[in-house]
């Protein structure tokens, strides 16, 4: 384990220590704590526990990862590295790559990382946003635990405790729709498969958008905040650009006011402003109408087509299966 540096470290100071040194720290509002090392039955455990939850999780759209990544829990400020986390929907990255969307993260409490546990509960704590805990012996009033017993050169009990159903979920949520630009998704079922879009919408607040606030010839998030995600079930046609099944990323380059190319890119989680041409699955041509003032941006999916609309302007394009 690597030894502490001086605390209340600002934040680009963390990340680079932990590109300088390789190792993984906890970030707390300034303050870190090198990450402790598991214990073989830890180890152990929390494979287990993966191996476990993927099954259940298949085809929900929710994904199992390891401690390899870093999260943000925004309620409280803390980057962190759990033992598992749970991401459903596409993987959104914030400042320094740390995943922004976990739908709940877990942790295995043993003695071999008690102090780097209470550490972070801590943090949890000093926020009034504590975690659901596992107690050691659960009762009629306490929340569910799951332990398991080891040899007696092991540790006796292992508890699991769930960090974001309570400061993830619905804080979270509730704070993403108080945004200037809230999040909203548009989907439709074609044949049973499912297209889903998920946005934010700013409103025009008596702003010149369109060759204004997003200037013509650049590339725009087309949204606000995070990026645009796409997720189809099926094989779709969108325009004259095959899309296969997954999850992308929407922008829309802005050539001119009656000249609009979506852009669709394979890379995802990104916040919206990082598009990269080299990760671009395809663009496609819309087709530009003029349209009484629209105040809040729009998407909207239907059977035939993927619509925008906002300010004066209405882009399209069509939609189908493949």
């Amino acid at each position: 384990m690597a030894s502490l540096p001086t605390p209340h470290l600002a934040f680009d100071e963390y990340i680079a220590l932990e590109q300088r040194t390789g190792s993984k720290f906890e970030y707390c509002n300034g303050d870190i704590r090198a990450m402790a090392e598991a214990s073989p039955a830890h180890s152990l455990m929390e494979a287990n526990l993966i191996a476990a939850l993927a099954p259940q999780l298949a085809g929900s759209g929710c994904r199992v990862y390891a401690a390899s990544l870093r999260i943000l829990i925004e309620a409280s400020g803390l980057y962190t590295y759990p033992d598992i986390s749970i991401v459903c929907g596409p993987l959104l990255l914030g400042s320094g790559m740390s995943a922004t969307n976990p739908k709940a993260v877990i942790e295995v409490l043993s003695p071999s990382t008690r102090r780097y546990d209470d550490a972070a509960t801590g943090c949890l704590m000093a926020s009034g946003n504590p975690p659901v805990s596992g107690a050691k012996t659960p009762t009629s009033n306490s929340p569910t635990a799951i332990q398991t017993s080891h040899n007696r050169n092991q540790m006796r009990t292992l508890s699991l405790f769930l960090l974001a159903a309570t400061l993830l979920f619905p804080q979270e949520q509730k704070k993403k729709k108080q945004r200037p630009s809230p999040p909203v998704e548009t989907s439709v079922a074609i044949n049973g498969k499912n297209i889903t879009i998920k946005y934010s919408s700013p409103s025009m607040k008596g702003r010149k958008i369109f060759g204004g606030l997003e200037p013509f010839g650049k590339v725009w998030r087309a949204g606000a905040n995070e990026a645009t995600a796409l997720h189809t079930d099926a094989d779709i046609v969108i325009g004259d650009l095959n899309v296969p099944a997954g999850d992308y990323t929407l922008f829309v380059q802005l050539i001119s006011a009656d000249a609009w190319t979506l852009i669709v890119s394979k890379e995802t989680g990104q916040w919206g402003l990082a598009h990269k041409p080299e990760n671009d699955l395809g663009r496609t041509k819309m087709k530009i109408a003029k349209v009484a003032p629209v105040e809040s941006y729009t998407m909207t999916l239907s059977a035939k087509e993927l619509k925008l609309e906002w300010e004066e302007t209405s882009a399209s394009v069509p939609l189908k299966l493949k």
